[in-house]
């Protein structure tokens, strides 16, 4: 507040002292010198009182009556005053003339002591930061010494700005509300000094920021191995997203099995299995430090393959009704973990054979190259997976014959849908026109033997006018 007041009292000092001190005269005295400047530099002030030649005093001032330093010229035309910039050399300067008994004062300078940016660091919140995705987290860029500061902020070495998704800045800080994965990696900062030239600057260490993923719901599935004369379930249980490390823990019929923590997102157990046996229901969970997951629960039985075979065919046709792909199903009535096996023209198919035009993929075989070569009888067989000593059971035949899979294009089918649609519409108009001439015919025949009899019945000789009572028919098609 004194400060202030202070400089309030000063400036009116001046303003009376250039119409008074210099009798009203337009000479003036001019300080000139730098606005800024670092601190342990030297700066340079420069007091001019133009029109002079006689000997004139020049005195340099800061703020309320501090003086700084005094020049004297024989000349009087200026002085120039050299300083060593300390932190506490910040404030407001003038200069005051005195000349033939005269004393005008000059213009003021306000001169800004700037701390070169040192020691810049990058700190978090939270700390460390290790944060889960739809969370936030700030990061300040502070400095150990440093005034008149600006802060540019890196991710993954690419400069941050404010059209970033997400990203905020509030002074020293970079705020990032609502992470996503993206907002992962490395962070880095950079302060320098707000200067018009020889800028400084200071950067930070990086800091790797990590954003975690929530675990999807595990899922569970199962293979089988022959251990010995024994055979054991080998189970995967795995999550398609989360970040690791995950304790995975097996549960068969709501008992904890075993667990595993691991470093990825898929952990293997061992369970002994009796075939033919339901063995009861598995499930997965999975864990982190945050939270944990169940997955759907999943039978725990090995049916041996056995019952029916059958084979299912299904054209696949192109946009134009070109025959592009048949597909040939293996269907099995039972049969947990069945392998196949495909024979054509009752022998067994080699996968050498055709490596482009037929694809065996499971249970399916496709046929892609459409051509009378591949034409013939394909029957498929199954066995259990786990066990090579089980027996194959097989399928019927089925007869492919590709040269007589074609198909009548889209032009001939509606072509042939406008014929028939055309028959039924002549058709319905001839019945109603039949319909319409029977009614009418029938009409006519009535009031024709109404005359008729009227003639033949009247003894009186009056003419009896008979009332004929008409019904009009709609016929609606």
């Amino acid at each position: 507040m004194g400060k202030s007041v202070g400089s309030l009292l000063l400036s009116v000092f001046v303003l009376v002292n250039l119409s008074t001190e210099t009798g009203g005269s337009a000479h003036r005295p001019i300080l000139s010198g730098p606005n800024l400047a670092y601190v342990n530099t030297k700066v340079e002030f420069q007091c001019e009182m133009p029109g002079l030649s006689i000997p004139v005093s020049f005195k340099l001032f800061r703020n309320n009556e501090d003086l700084v330093a005094t020049r004297n010229s024989t000349k009087g035309r200026s002085a120039s005053f050299q300083l060593q910039v300390k932190e506490g050399l910040e404030g407001r300067y003038y200069c005051r003339v005195t000349a033939g008994g005269q004393t005008g004062i000059s213009n003021m300078v306000h001169l800004q002591v700037v701390i070169p940016v040192s020691g810049v660091s990058l700190l978090s919140d939270p700390n460390p930061p290790i944060i889960y995705e739809g969370t936030s987290f700030t990061l300040y860029c502070e400095a150990k010494r440093g005034t008149r500061l600006f802060y540019t902020w890196y991710h993954n070495k690419q400069n941050v700005t404010a059209s970033f998704h997400l990203y905020h800045f509030a002074g020293n800080s970079l705020i990032v509300r609502g992470a996503t994965e993206k907002h992962a990696g490395k962070y880095s900062c950079l302060a320098g000094n707000k200067m018009e030239v020889n800028a400084r600057f200071s950067g930070s260490n990086d800091m790797d920021i990590v954003v975690k993923t929530y675990l999807s719901v595990p899922k569970v599935s199962f293979t089988l191995f022959k251990e010995g004369s024994d055979f054991r379930a080998n189970v995967s249980c795995w999550s398609t997203r989360g970040s690791p490390p995950v304790t995975f823990t097996l549960l068969l019929e709501g008992r904890e099995v075993d667990n595993h923590t691991s470093n990825s997102l898929e952990a293997w157990f061992s369970v002994p299995v009796t075939v033919g046996m339901d063995m009861g229901v598995l499930q997965c969970r999975a864990q982190t430090d945050s939270h944990q997951v169940l997955s759907d629960p999943v039978d725990l039985e090995v049916a041996p393959v056995g019952g029916q075979v059958s084979v299912q065919v299904q054209y696949l046709y192109t946009a134009d009704s070109r025959l592009a792909t048949v597909q040939l199903q293996c269907v099995l009535t039972r049969g947990t973990l069945p392998a196949f096996s495909w024979s054509y023209n009752r022998s067994p198919l080699p996968k050498e054979r055709h490596p482009s035009s037929v694809i065996q993929h499971g249970p399916f075989l496709f046929l892609t190259d459409i051509t009378p070569e591949n034409s013939g009888y394909y029957r498929c067989m199954a066995r259990d997976s786990f066990d090579a000593n089980s027996s194959w059971v097989e399928s019927e035949e089925a007869l492919i014959k590709v040269a007589e899979l074609g198909v009548a294009s889209i032009e001939i089918i509606a072509v042939g849908f406008c014929c028939l649609l055309l028959l039924v519409l002549v058709g319905s108009v001839l019945f109603m026109f039949c319909t319409f001439s029977r009614e009418k015919k029938n009409l006519d025949d009535a009031t024709q033997t109404h005359v008729e009899e009227l003639h033949q019945s009247d003894s009186s000789g009056e003419l009896q006018v008979p009332v004929v009572e008409t019904e009009v028919v709609e016929i609606c098609v």
